[in-house]
């Protein structure tokens, strides 16, 4: 075994060790950064024991939060939460699919990894109980972005890099756009945070910055840009002439790390898609990019008009060689095919009718509870009240990838669902904590905060 292994061992034990000994939140952070780290693509993890690392960090994890349950405060049901109950109504959809899947093993990968998932939200609902638990929560992934922003500064040699490790976020887009989520986690810390805290995160960032760019991620980037513009506009009004002044510096730095090549990939998005698009790299060679990225919508509605109720996971590869001609399909000779492009379409085609409606509820459950939380921070300026933009803009980034790349396993977006999840929950516990007499008051009033504790959470 490696030092480096034997490092990673050691970090990860007592990590977990802490989870029983301190509070769940270190099992949840140790879990975060083994997603990254993600041993078995290392070279250092030849060494280590043949374990599903991050599996076992979550289900240790939940065993010392049932542990400690105790300790913790009552909390609303997270079956209040429509979200939750939205993502159990689509893993039993996903197995009821099972029964007419094309790929019968794929759709049960699927149900697996949605079924930890499920897990994965219940620990995140429970541990993330506060200002202190969200603080490591966001530490530990900013410290697994810039491991992923490290790696392209130690590794990157030209071209477009597509080698970061990991489960679900190795390949260049899924990298870009998480270290793009890394950025906006940044935010609350940074505003509200110590001197040591803001040095810190202007250490990181450069090569934070420096992995998107390496990526050449088109989706990626214009997640950033539109995110930004989400993060500044929900913003509590004290922050934003600073963020702006944080804004205007990160797009500086930002022109400073890219090159006439980078430029010239994100300039081929105003071809939409089209066919036949070179690239050519600093290397001098070329590359064909985005290719018929249309044709393949057109072909995937065509495979849901065929089958409404879905294909089960996988289906738009498995039927790519029926609706698109040879030259669009990639892979050797008797496994060419062609996967999909975009979320909102894979949903369409694998997951059929139930599964994009359960998807556009998700995103309407997502814009109605940051409609209540900007209300509801509105006139403060804490890390609570600048983790709400943040929060918001990390969505808003991935929902923009969404229409680019298939994001449909990528886990983050469960992380920041769950901490969303909490935050809702966290405006009923205010107003149950609320005098009697006050809560009266106010119903008499009428005022956005004056619903009771249950018909506060009915209303995201």
């Amino acid at each position: 075994m490696s030092l480096t292994g034997l490092a990673f061992l050691s970090a990860y034990s007592l990590g977990l060790l802490a989870a029983f000994v301190r509070h769940p939140i270190f099992g949840v952070a140790t879990y975060v950064l083994v997603l990254f780290l993600d041993p078995p693509s290392r070279w250092w993890g030849t060494g280590l024991p043949g374990l599903r690392w991050s599996l076992a960090a979550a289900i240790i994890t939940l065993v010392a939060y049932i542990a400690q349950s105790n300790k913790f405060p009552q909390q609303v049901p997270i079956r209040q939460q429509g979200i939750f109950i939205a993502i159990v109504l689509l893993i039993a959809w996903m197995a009821i699919q099972f029964t007419w899947a094309l790929w019968t093993d794929m759709q049960l990968e699927i149900i697996e990894l949605y079924l930890k998932y499920m897990l994965l939200i219940f620990l995140l609902y429970k541990v993330l109980a506060g200002e202190s638990q969200i603080r490591i929560f966001l530490w530990s992934y900013l410290g697994g972005c810039f491991s992923l922003g490290w790696i392209a500064y130690a590794d990157y040699s030209g071209g477009r890099f597509e080698n970061f490790g990991g489960v679900n976020i190795g390949e260049a887009n899924a990298g870009a756009l998480t270290l793009a989520t890394g950025i906006f986690a940044a935010g609350p810390i940074f505003l509200t945070g110590t001197l040591k805290e803001r040095a810190i995160l202007i250490g990181m960032m450069p090569f934070i910055v420096n992995g998107i760019i390496t990526t050449q991620s088109r989706s990626a980037f214009l997640a950033l840009v539109i995110g930004a513009a989400a993060f500044i506009w929900l913003s509590p009004k004290k922050f934003r002439r600073r963020l702006v002044l944080l804004s205007a510096l990160g797009a500086t730095l930002f022109m400073m790390l890219t090159n006439d090549y980078f430029w010239g990939r994100i300039g081929t998005l105003k071809n939409a898609g089209e066919k036949d698009v070179l690239i050519t790299t600093e290397t001098g060679n070329t590359y064909e990019t985005g290719y018929g990225r249309l044709e393949i919508i057109s072909a995937q509605w065509q495979m849901f008009q065929d089958h409404p109720f879905g294909t089960g996971h996988r289906g738009t590869a498995a039927l790519s060689p029926l609706y698109l001609p040879a030259d669009a399909l990639t892979g050797p000779e008797g496994q060419r095919f062609r996967a999909s492009h975009n979320t909102f379409m894979t949903i369409l085609v694998e997951h059929g009718l139930v599964g994009i409606a359960l998807y556009l509820y998700m995103l309407w459950w997502i814009i109605r509870s940051f409609r209540r939380l900007s209300a509801f921070y509105r006139q403060r300026s804490d890390f609570m009240a600048s983790t709400i933009p943040a929060l918001a803009a990390i969505l808003v980034c991935i929902t923009v990838g969404d229409m680019f790349v298939d994001y449909f396993k990528f886990e983050p977006r469960i992380w920041f669902i769950a901490m969303l999840m909490m935050m809702n929950a966290l405006i009923v516990t205010s107003h149950e904590q609320r005098p009697r007499a006050v809560l009266r008051s106010n119903s008499s009033i009428g005022g956005s905060d004056s619903a009771t504790p249950n018909t506060a959470l009915r209303s995201v």
